[in-house]
Protein backbone atom coordinates (compact mmCIF):
# COMPACT_ATOMS: atom_id res chain seq x y z
CA UNK A 1 0.00 0.00 0.00
CA UNK A 2 1.47 3.35 -0.66
CA UNK A 3 -0.46 4.65 2.41
CA UNK A 4 -2.69 3.80 5.56
CA UNK A 5 -5.84 3.12 5.47
CA UNK A 6 -7.68 5.51 7.68
CA UNK A 7 -11.48 6.12 8.94
CA UNK A 8 -11.35 8.74 6.32
CA UNK A 9 -10.55 6.27 3.33
CA UNK A 10 -13.64 4.24 4.66
CA UNK A 11 -16.13 6.95 4.38
CA UNK A 12 -14.86 8.04 0.96
CA UNK A 13 -15.70 3.96 -0.27
CA UNK A 14 -19.64 4.82 1.27
CA UNK A 15 -19.51 8.08 -0.87
CA UNK A 16 -18.12 6.79 -3.92
CA UNK A 17 -20.19 3.26 -3.69
CA UNK A 18 -16.94 0.95 -3.42
CA UNK A 19 -16.51 -1.65 -1.27
CA UNK A 20 -13.12 -2.91 0.53
CA UNK A 21 -11.62 -5.92 2.20
CA UNK A 22 -11.26 -7.30 5.73
CA UNK A 23 -9.72 -9.88 7.12
CA UNK A 24 -8.54 -11.36 10.56
CA UNK A 25 -4.82 -11.63 11.71
CA UNK A 26 -3.45 -12.68 14.72
CA UNK A 27 0.20 -12.78 13.52
CA UNK A 28 3.13 -10.51 11.54
CA UNK A 29 3.35 -12.91 8.50
CA UNK A 30 -0.82 -13.11 7.55
CA UNK A 31 -0.63 -9.13 7.94
CA UNK A 32 2.40 -8.47 6.16
CA UNK A 33 0.69 -10.44 3.36
CA UNK A 34 -3.33 -9.26 3.61
CA UNK A 35 -1.45 -5.58 3.78
CA UNK A 36 0.57 -6.22 0.59
CA UNK A 37 -2.68 -7.91 -1.01
CA UNK A 38 -3.87 -4.84 -0.33
CA UNK A 39 -6.80 -5.91 2.05
CA UNK A 40 -7.95 -2.36 3.77
CA UNK A 41 -8.68 -3.50 7.11
CA UNK A 42 -7.21 -6.17 9.17
CA UNK A 43 -8.76 -7.27 12.15
CA UNK A 44 -7.68 -8.86 15.40
CA UNK A 45 -10.57 -10.40 16.49
CA UNK A 46 -10.95 -12.17 19.70
CA UNK A 47 -12.28 -15.39 17.52
CA UNK A 48 -8.76 -16.12 17.81
CA UNK A 49 -9.64 -17.59 21.27
CA UNK A 50 -11.11 -20.45 18.82
CA UNK A 51 -9.09 -21.05 15.51
CA UNK A 52 -5.41 -20.44 17.24
CA UNK A 53 -6.26 -21.08 21.20
CA UNK A 54 -9.04 -23.78 20.28
CA UNK A 55 -11.87 -22.47 22.61
CA UNK A 56 -15.46 -23.16 21.82
CA UNK A 57 -16.33 -19.61 22.22
CA UNK A 58 -14.49 -15.80 22.55
CA UNK A 59 -15.17 -15.64 25.77
CA UNK A 60 -11.63 -16.97 27.26
CA UNK A 61 -9.93 -14.76 25.34
CA UNK A 62 -8.09 -11.69 27.79
CA UNK A 63 -6.84 -8.48 27.25
CA UNK A 64 -3.02 -9.71 27.25
CA UNK A 65 -3.98 -12.29 24.66
CA UNK A 66 -5.20 -9.66 22.39
CA UNK A 67 -2.92 -7.40 23.26
CA UNK A 68 -0.49 -9.88 22.18
CA UNK A 69 -1.45 -10.88 18.60
CA UNK A 70 -2.22 -7.12 18.13
CA UNK A 71 1.74 -6.31 18.54
CA UNK A 72 2.41 -9.44 16.42
CA UNK A 73 -0.28 -7.40 13.69
CA UNK A 74 1.12 -4.68 13.82
CA UNK A 75 4.65 -5.80 13.47
CA UNK A 76 4.07 -7.32 10.15
CA UNK A 77 1.23 -4.44 8.49
CA UNK A 78 2.50 -2.12 5.62
CA UNK A 79 -0.71 0.55 5.94
CA UNK A 80 -3.42 -1.60 6.54
CA UNK A 81 -6.19 0.37 8.97
CA UNK A 82 -5.89 -2.28 12.41
CA UNK A 83 -8.94 -2.96 14.41
CA UNK A 84 -8.80 -4.54 17.55
CA UNK A 85 -11.41 -6.28 19.70
CA UNK A 86 -12.51 -5.72 23.12
CA UNK A 87 -12.36 -9.34 24.39
CA UNK A 88 -15.25 -10.55 27.36
CA UNK A 89 -15.82 -7.84 29.68
CA UNK A 90 -13.18 -5.00 28.91
CA UNK A 91 -15.77 -3.18 28.29
CA UNK A 92 -18.20 -3.74 31.69
CA UNK A 93 -18.07 0.09 32.42
CA UNK A 94 -17.01 2.99 31.17
CA UNK A 95 -13.60 3.19 33.05
CA UNK A 96 -12.52 -0.43 32.12
CA UNK A 97 -13.62 0.51 28.65
CA UNK A 98 -11.78 3.82 28.61
CA UNK A 99 -8.39 2.02 29.60
CA UNK A 100 -8.25 -0.90 27.30
CA UNK A 101 -9.31 1.02 24.68
CA UNK A 102 -6.41 2.95 25.59
CA UNK A 103 -3.79 0.37 26.05
CA UNK A 104 -4.74 -1.25 22.61
CA UNK A 105 -4.67 1.99 20.81
CA UNK A 106 -1.27 2.63 22.31
CA UNK A 107 -0.17 -1.60 21.33
CA UNK A 108 -1.22 -0.71 17.43
CA UNK A 109 -4.79 -0.40 17.02
CA UNK A 110 -6.18 2.48 14.99
CA UNK A 111 -9.69 1.72 16.13
CA UNK A 112 -11.30 -0.80 18.63
CA UNK A 113 -14.13 -2.85 18.06
CA UNK A 114 -17.17 -3.51 21.05
CA UNK A 115 -20.28 -5.80 20.67
CA UNK A 116 -23.92 -4.62 21.98
CA UNK A 117 -26.77 -2.31 21.39
CA UNK A 118 -28.18 0.56 23.20
CA UNK A 119 -25.37 -0.73 26.82
CA UNK A 120 -22.81 0.26 24.90
CA UNK A 121 -24.30 4.03 23.60
CA UNK A 122 -21.94 6.16 26.86
CA UNK A 123 -18.83 4.21 25.99
CA UNK A 124 -19.28 4.67 22.11
CA UNK A 125 -19.23 8.15 23.03
CA UNK A 126 -16.94 8.34 25.70
CA UNK A 127 -14.49 7.00 23.49
CA UNK A 128 -15.28 8.77 20.37
CA UNK A 129 -14.90 12.13 22.05
CA UNK A 130 -11.57 11.38 23.14
CA UNK A 131 -10.36 10.30 19.90
CA UNK A 132 -10.88 6.53 19.77
CA UNK A 133 -12.31 5.68 16.66
CA UNK A 134 -15.29 2.84 17.41
CA UNK A 135 -16.60 -0.11 15.52
CA UNK A 136 -20.14 -1.35 16.78
CA UNK A 137 -21.12 -4.86 16.56
CA UNK A 138 -24.67 -5.87 16.23
CA UNK A 139 -26.68 -8.83 15.07
CA UNK A 140 -25.07 -12.22 16.03
CA UNK A 141 -22.71 -11.40 18.91
CA UNK A 142 -20.23 -14.10 19.66
CA UNK A 143 -19.63 -12.37 23.60
CA UNK A 144 -23.18 -12.91 24.42
CA UNK A 145 -23.56 -16.45 22.80
CA UNK A 146 -24.67 -17.68 26.29
CA UNK A 147 -27.50 -15.67 26.44
CA UNK A 148 -28.51 -15.76 22.86
CA UNK A 149 -27.75 -19.87 23.13
CA UNK A 150 -26.27 -20.48 19.82
CA UNK A 151 -25.00 -19.25 16.79
CA UNK A 152 -27.87 -18.49 15.01
CA UNK A 153 -29.46 -15.49 12.90
CA UNK A 154 -30.36 -12.61 14.02
CA UNK A 155 -33.14 -10.17 13.07
CA UNK A 156 -35.42 -12.16 11.47
CA UNK A 157 -38.62 -11.39 13.29
CA UNK A 158 -39.81 -7.62 13.02
CA UNK A 159 -39.44 -6.44 16.70
CA UNK A 160 -35.80 -7.63 16.43
CA UNK A 161 -35.41 -6.54 13.31
CA UNK A 162 -36.46 -2.74 14.62
CA UNK A 163 -34.32 -3.04 17.49
CA UNK A 164 -31.14 -4.10 15.80
CA UNK A 165 -31.95 -0.85 12.89
CA UNK A 166 -33.02 1.44 15.99
CA UNK A 167 -29.35 0.15 17.68
CA UNK A 168 -27.43 1.13 14.46
CA UNK A 169 -28.89 4.57 14.14
CA UNK A 170 -28.25 5.88 17.72
CA UNK A 171 -24.75 4.18 17.49
CA UNK A 172 -23.89 6.30 14.77
CA UNK A 173 -25.19 9.44 16.78
CA UNK A 174 -23.19 8.54 19.82
CA UNK A 175 -19.91 8.80 17.69
CA UNK A 176 -19.59 5.32 15.95
CA UNK A 177 -17.48 5.09 12.77
CA UNK A 178 -18.04 1.55 11.60
CA UNK A 179 -21.07 -0.82 12.26
CA UNK A 180 -20.21 -4.31 11.75
CA UNK A 181 -23.24 -6.31 11.17
CA UNK A 182 -23.25 -10.37 11.60
CA UNK A 183 -25.25 -12.91 10.67
CA UNK A 184 -28.54 -10.50 10.02
CA UNK A 185 -30.92 -11.15 6.80
CA UNK A 186 -29.18 -9.59 3.90
CA UNK A 187 -32.37 -7.24 3.46
CA UNK A 188 -31.80 -6.08 7.26
CA UNK A 189 -28.31 -5.38 6.40
CA UNK A 190 -28.88 -3.53 2.81
CA UNK A 191 -31.34 -1.23 5.05
CA UNK A 192 -28.95 -0.29 7.76
CA UNK A 193 -26.75 0.62 4.94
CA UNK A 194 -29.07 2.55 3.29
CA UNK A 195 -29.57 4.32 6.03
CA UNK A 196 -26.49 5.37 7.69
CA UNK A 197 -23.93 7.69 6.71
CA UNK A 198 -21.01 5.92 8.32
CA UNK A 199 -19.74 2.47 6.69
CA UNK A 200 -20.91 -0.49 7.40
CA UNK A 201 -18.82 -4.20 7.42
CA UNK A 202 -21.21 -7.37 6.81
CA UNK A 203 -20.31 -11.07 7.87
CA UNK A 204 -23.33 -13.34 7.20
CA UNK A 205 -24.94 -10.32 6.37
CA UNK A 206 -25.41 -10.71 2.51
CA UNK A 207 -23.73 -8.49 0.00
CA UNK A 208 -25.25 -4.67 0.12
CA UNK A 209 -22.82 -3.63 3.31
CA UNK A 210 -19.99 -1.35 2.60
CA UNK A 211 -16.70 -3.59 3.28
CA UNK A 212 -16.94 -7.56 4.10
CA UNK A 213 -14.80 -9.57 6.82
CA UNK A 214 -14.12 -12.93 7.19
CA UNK A 215 -11.76 -14.76 9.37
CA UNK A 216 -8.71 -15.67 7.96
CA UNK A 217 -8.76 -19.38 8.52
CA UNK A 218 -12.27 -19.83 7.29
CA UNK A 219 -10.62 -18.09 3.53
CA UNK A 220 -8.34 -20.67 3.10
CA UNK A 221 -9.79 -23.26 4.50
CA UNK A 222 -7.85 -23.55 8.03
CA UNK A 223 -10.41 -25.24 9.75
CA UNK A 224 -11.67 -28.84 11.49
CA UNK A 225 -13.04 -30.46 8.73
CA UNK A 226 -15.86 -32.56 10.34
CA UNK A 227 -15.96 -31.27 14.35
CA UNK A 228 -18.67 -28.64 13.18
CA UNK A 229 -21.14 -27.02 10.61
CA UNK A 230 -19.64 -24.59 7.98
CA UNK A 231 -21.29 -21.24 8.44
CA UNK A 232 -23.02 -20.57 5.07
CA UNK A 233 -20.98 -17.32 4.26
CA UNK A 234 -17.84 -18.78 4.18
CA UNK A 235 -15.90 -19.59 1.29
CA UNK A 236 -12.51 -20.97 0.68
CA UNK A 237 -10.63 -19.19 -1.82
CA UNK A 238 -7.48 -21.82 -1.71
CA UNK A 239 -8.10 -24.10 -3.88
CA UNK A 240 -10.08 -26.34 -6.06
CA UNK A 241 -10.03 -30.25 -7.81
CA UNK A 242 -11.03 -32.03 -11.01
CA UNK A 243 -10.81 -35.80 -10.10
CA UNK A 244 -10.11 -37.69 -13.23
CA UNK A 245 -8.88 -41.50 -14.14
CA UNK A 246 -6.67 -40.02 -16.91
CA UNK A 247 -6.49 -39.90 -20.57
CA UNK A 248 -7.47 -36.56 -20.41
CA UNK A 249 -9.67 -35.06 -23.28
CA UNK A 250 -11.18 -31.80 -23.70
CA UNK A 251 -13.74 -32.51 -21.67
CA UNK A 252 -11.58 -32.98 -18.94
CA UNK A 253 -9.67 -29.59 -19.84
CA UNK A 254 -12.61 -27.81 -19.87
CA UNK A 255 -12.46 -28.06 -16.01
CA UNK A 256 -9.36 -27.42 -15.27
CA UNK A 257 -9.75 -24.12 -17.81
CA UNK A 258 -13.03 -22.96 -15.38
CA UNK A 259 -10.93 -23.89 -12.57
CA UNK A 260 -7.92 -21.59 -13.28
CA UNK A 261 -10.30 -18.84 -14.21
CA UNK A 262 -12.39 -19.21 -11.05
CA UNK A 263 -9.82 -20.56 -7.83
CA UNK A 264 -6.66 -19.27 -7.12
CA UNK A 265 -5.36 -23.07 -7.13
CA UNK A 266 -5.98 -25.98 -8.64
CA UNK A 267 -5.46 -29.69 -7.80
CA UNK A 268 -5.86 -32.60 -11.03
CA UNK A 269 -5.94 -36.17 -10.12
CA UNK A 270 -5.50 -39.00 -11.60
CA UNK A 271 -6.38 -42.51 -10.54
CA UNK A 272 -7.87 -45.24 -12.47
CA UNK A 273 -10.62 -46.79 -9.43
CA UNK A 274 -10.91 -50.24 -9.55
CA UNK A 275 -13.68 -50.26 -7.13
CA UNK A 276 -16.18 -48.86 -9.83
CA UNK A 277 -15.06 -51.30 -12.04
CA UNK A 278 -17.23 -54.70 -12.55
CA UNK A 279 -16.09 -58.51 -12.93
CA UNK A 280 -16.34 -58.27 -16.60
CA UNK A 281 -15.70 -54.13 -17.29
CA UNK A 282 -12.33 -52.74 -18.87
CA UNK A 283 -10.47 -52.34 -15.69
CA UNK A 284 -7.25 -53.68 -16.59
CA UNK A 285 -7.39 -52.19 -20.66
CA UNK A 286 -8.70 -48.66 -19.61
CA UNK A 287 -6.20 -46.43 -21.82
CA UNK A 288 -3.23 -44.86 -19.48
CA UNK A 289 -1.78 -41.63 -21.08
CA UNK A 290 0.12 -40.61 -17.83
CA UNK A 291 2.84 -38.49 -19.97
CA UNK A 292 0.53 -36.80 -22.86
CA UNK A 293 -1.52 -36.14 -19.56
CA UNK A 294 0.97 -34.45 -17.60
CA UNK A 295 1.91 -32.82 -20.79
CA UNK A 296 -1.57 -31.26 -21.27
CA UNK A 297 -1.93 -30.20 -17.72
CA UNK A 298 1.14 -27.95 -17.53
CA UNK A 299 0.24 -26.48 -20.77
CA UNK A 300 -2.76 -25.20 -18.74
CA UNK A 301 -0.50 -24.36 -16.01
CA UNK A 302 -2.62 -26.84 -13.43
CA UNK A 303 -0.76 -25.85 -10.17
CA UNK A 304 -0.82 -29.73 -8.44
CA UNK A 305 -1.28 -33.00 -9.91
CA UNK A 306 -2.31 -36.11 -7.16
CA UNK A 307 -1.18 -39.45 -8.48
CA UNK A 308 -2.40 -41.80 -5.21
CA UNK A 309 -0.62 -45.01 -5.53
CA UNK A 310 -2.40 -48.49 -6.27
CA UNK A 311 -3.46 -49.11 -2.75
CA UNK A 312 -5.14 -45.85 -2.68
CA UNK A 313 -8.22 -48.25 -2.99
CA UNK A 314 -7.35 -50.41 0.01
CA UNK A 315 -8.68 -51.15 3.52
CA UNK A 316 -11.87 -49.21 3.05
CA UNK A 317 -15.43 -49.36 4.19
CA UNK A 318 -17.40 -49.32 1.25
CA UNK A 319 -20.03 -46.55 0.90
CA UNK A 320 -23.97 -46.96 0.20
CA UNK A 321 -25.06 -44.09 -2.20
CA UNK A 322 -28.76 -43.27 -2.78
CA UNK A 323 -29.43 -42.98 -6.64
CA UNK A 324 -27.92 -46.20 -7.14
CA UNK A 325 -30.20 -48.14 -8.54
CA UNK A 326 -31.42 -46.81 -11.32
CA UNK A 327 -30.08 -45.98 -14.87
CA UNK A 328 -26.25 -47.03 -14.50
CA UNK A 329 -26.58 -48.54 -11.29
CA UNK A 330 -29.08 -51.53 -12.84
CA UNK A 331 -26.55 -52.92 -15.31
CA UNK A 332 -23.25 -51.89 -12.79
CA UNK A 333 -24.91 -52.35 -9.59
CA UNK A 334 -21.58 -51.42 -7.56
CA UNK A 335 -19.95 -49.07 -9.86
CA UNK A 336 -21.26 -46.15 -7.79
CA UNK A 337 -20.59 -47.35 -4.33
CA UNK A 338 -16.98 -47.70 -5.46
CA UNK A 339 -17.13 -44.27 -6.80
CA UNK A 340 -18.06 -42.67 -3.97
CA UNK A 341 -16.10 -44.82 -1.72
CA UNK A 342 -13.03 -42.63 -3.50
CA UNK A 343 -14.36 -39.54 -4.12
CA UNK A 344 -15.06 -39.45 -0.62
CA UNK A 345 -11.35 -39.72 0.76
CA UNK A 346 -10.33 -37.58 -2.06
CA UNK A 347 -12.41 -34.78 -0.88
CA UNK A 348 -11.44 -35.43 3.38
CA UNK A 349 -7.48 -35.80 1.80
CA UNK A 350 -7.29 -32.51 -0.38
CA UNK A 351 -10.22 -30.57 1.41
CA UNK A 352 -11.13 -28.84 -1.51
CA UNK A 353 -13.11 -25.70 -1.73
CA UNK A 354 -15.02 -27.29 -4.86
CA UNK A 355 -14.77 -30.23 -7.22
CA UNK A 356 -15.64 -30.16 -10.64
CA UNK A 357 -17.34 -32.58 -12.66
CA UNK A 358 -18.95 -32.96 -16.00
CA UNK A 359 -22.54 -33.27 -16.78
CA UNK A 360 -21.74 -36.31 -19.36
CA UNK A 361 -21.99 -38.44 -15.73
CA UNK A 362 -25.28 -37.17 -14.56
CA UNK A 363 -26.16 -39.24 -12.57
CA UNK A 364 -22.64 -39.55 -10.91
CA UNK A 365 -22.48 -36.12 -9.99
CA UNK A 366 -25.86 -35.69 -8.32
CA UNK A 367 -24.74 -39.12 -6.53
CA UNK A 368 -21.67 -36.89 -5.23
CA UNK A 369 -23.59 -33.68 -4.85
CA UNK A 370 -26.39 -35.96 -2.42
CA UNK A 371 -23.12 -37.17 -0.54
CA UNK A 372 -21.78 -33.98 0.60
CA UNK A 373 -24.92 -32.66 1.11
CA UNK A 374 -25.91 -35.18 3.86
CA UNK A 375 -22.57 -35.41 5.34
CA UNK A 376 -21.80 -31.78 5.18
CA UNK A 377 -18.42 -31.82 4.13
CA UNK A 378 -17.29 -28.38 2.84
CA UNK A 379 -16.91 -28.71 -0.87
CA UNK A 380 -19.15 -26.95 -3.60
CA UNK A 381 -19.58 -29.82 -6.25
CA UNK A 382 -19.39 -28.06 -9.29
CA UNK A 383 -21.21 -29.37 -12.41
CA UNK A 384 -20.24 -28.26 -16.50
CA UNK A 385 -21.73 -28.74 -19.85
CA UNK A 386 -20.62 -31.73 -21.73
CA UNK A 387 -18.24 -31.09 -23.87
CA UNK A 388 -18.59 -33.09 -27.47
CA UNK A 389 -16.93 -33.96 -30.08
CA UNK A 390 -17.44 -32.55 -34.01
CA UNK A 391 -19.83 -35.26 -34.61
CA UNK A 392 -22.28 -34.52 -31.27
CA UNK A 393 -20.98 -37.43 -29.70
CA UNK A 394 -20.44 -36.85 -25.83
CA UNK A 395 -16.35 -36.79 -25.37
CA UNK A 396 -15.34 -39.96 -23.25
CA UNK A 397 -11.74 -41.48 -22.73
CA UNK A 398 -13.69 -44.74 -23.86
CA UNK A 399 -13.94 -42.95 -27.19
CA UNK A 400 -10.75 -44.14 -28.04
CA UNK A 401 -11.92 -47.23 -28.41
CA UNK A 402 -13.66 -46.45 -31.38
CA UNK A 403 -12.00 -45.71 -34.80
CA UNK A 404 -12.93 -42.02 -36.17
CA UNK A 405 -15.66 -43.06 -38.84
CA UNK A 406 -16.96 -44.77 -35.53
CA UNK A 407 -17.20 -42.06 -33.49
CA UNK A 408 -18.70 -39.75 -36.36
CA UNK A 409 -21.43 -42.49 -36.26
CA UNK A 410 -21.94 -41.98 -33.12
CA UNK A 411 -23.20 -38.37 -33.18
CA UNK A 412 -26.75 -40.12 -33.88
CA UNK A 413 -26.93 -41.09 -30.18
CA UNK A 414 -27.33 -36.95 -29.37
CA UNK A 415 -29.31 -36.38 -32.65
CA UNK A 416 -31.77 -39.14 -31.22
CA UNK A 417 -32.36 -37.65 -27.52
CA UNK A 418 -31.81 -33.67 -29.30
CA UNK A 419 -35.18 -34.80 -30.79
CA UNK A 420 -36.82 -36.33 -28.04
CA UNK A 421 -35.94 -33.58 -25.97
CA UNK A 422 -38.04 -31.35 -28.84
CA UNK A 423 -41.25 -34.20 -29.25
CA UNK A 424 -41.19 -34.01 -25.04
CA UNK A 425 -42.94 -30.50 -25.73
CA UNK A 426 -45.93 -32.17 -27.40
CA UNK A 427 -46.04 -35.79 -27.05
CA UNK A 428 -46.45 -38.17 -24.01
CA UNK A 429 -43.15 -39.72 -22.41
CA UNK A 430 -44.21 -43.36 -23.47
CA UNK A 431 -44.27 -42.25 -27.29
CA UNK A 432 -41.21 -40.02 -27.29
CA UNK A 433 -39.45 -42.87 -25.24
CA UNK A 434 -40.59 -45.46 -28.33
CA UNK A 435 -39.59 -43.16 -30.97
CA UNK A 436 -36.42 -43.25 -29.43
CA UNK A 437 -36.13 -46.93 -29.09
CA UNK A 438 -37.03 -47.51 -32.57
CA UNK A 439 -34.19 -45.25 -33.44
CA UNK A 440 -31.23 -46.25 -32.29
CA UNK A 441 -32.36 -50.08 -32.48
CA UNK A 442 -32.85 -49.15 -36.47
CA UNK A 443 -29.28 -47.44 -36.21
CA UNK A 444 -27.66 -50.69 -34.89
CA UNK A 445 -27.56 -49.77 -31.10
CA UNK A 446 -27.78 -52.17 -28.20
CA UNK A 447 -29.93 -50.03 -25.74
CA UNK A 448 -28.82 -50.69 -22.14
CA UNK A 449 -31.20 -47.88 -20.50
CA UNK A 450 -33.38 -45.08 -22.38
CA UNK A 451 -35.38 -42.99 -20.48
CA UNK A 452 -36.97 -40.28 -19.22
CA UNK A 453 -36.38 -39.14 -15.08
CA UNK A 454 -37.09 -36.37 -12.91
CA UNK A 455 -33.44 -34.45 -13.25
CA UNK A 456 -33.53 -34.05 -9.24
CA UNK A 457 -34.23 -37.32 -7.69
CA UNK A 458 -34.05 -40.10 -11.45
CA UNK A 459 -37.13 -41.22 -10.80
CA UNK A 460 -39.41 -42.58 -13.62
CA UNK A 461 -41.29 -39.58 -15.53
CA UNK A 462 -45.02 -41.31 -16.76
CA UNK A 463 -46.61 -37.80 -16.59
CA UNK A 464 -44.14 -34.34 -17.43
CA UNK A 465 -42.48 -32.10 -15.08
CA UNK A 466 -40.65 -29.06 -15.05
CA UNK A 467 -37.15 -30.42 -15.09
CA UNK A 468 -36.92 -33.65 -16.62
CA UNK A 469 -33.82 -35.57 -17.70
CA UNK A 470 -33.39 -37.84 -20.93
CA UNK A 471 -30.73 -40.38 -20.11
CA UNK A 472 -29.37 -43.09 -22.33
CA UNK A 473 -26.16 -45.96 -22.25
CA UNK A 474 -26.10 -48.25 -25.80
CA UNK A 475 -22.84 -50.38 -26.44
CA UNK A 476 -21.56 -50.54 -29.98
CA UNK A 477 -19.26 -52.54 -30.77
CA UNK A 478 -18.67 -53.86 -27.41
CA UNK A 479 -18.15 -50.02 -26.25
CA UNK A 480 -20.40 -48.46 -23.95
CA UNK A 481 -21.65 -44.85 -24.35
CA UNK A 482 -23.63 -42.42 -22.34
CA UNK A 483 -25.03 -39.37 -23.09
CA UNK A 484 -27.67 -37.32 -21.73
CA UNK A 485 -29.73 -33.64 -22.17
CA UNK A 486 -32.42 -32.18 -19.49
CA UNK A 487 -35.38 -31.02 -20.29
CA UNK A 488 -37.02 -27.86 -18.79
CA UNK A 489 -40.40 -27.42 -19.94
Amino acid sequence: MNKSITIEDFRNHKKKKTKFACLTAYDASLSELMSKAGVELILVGDSLGMVVQGHDSTIPVSMEDLLYHLRCVKRGNIGSHIMADMPFMSYATENLAYDNAMRLMQAGANSVKVEGGEWILKTTELLSQRGIPVCAHLGLTPQSINRLGGYYVQGRDLEDKNRILSEAKQLENAGAEIILLECVPASLAEEISSSLKIPTIGIGAGSATDGQIMVCYDAIGAYSWDDQPQPKFVKNFMNESVPTMGNLHEGHLSLIKFAKENYSEVIASIFVNPLQFGKNEDFASYPETLDKDIELLDELECNYLFLPEPNFAENLEVINPNFSDVLCGLSRPKHFHGVLTIIDKFLRLIKPNACLFGLKDYQQQLIIRDYVHRKKIRTDIVSLPIVRESSGLAMSSRNNYLSKDDREYCGKIFSCIQNAAESLKTSPVKIVIEQATDFLENAGFEIDYLEVVDANNLSLVTKKTNKMLIAVAVIYKKVRLIDNIVVSL
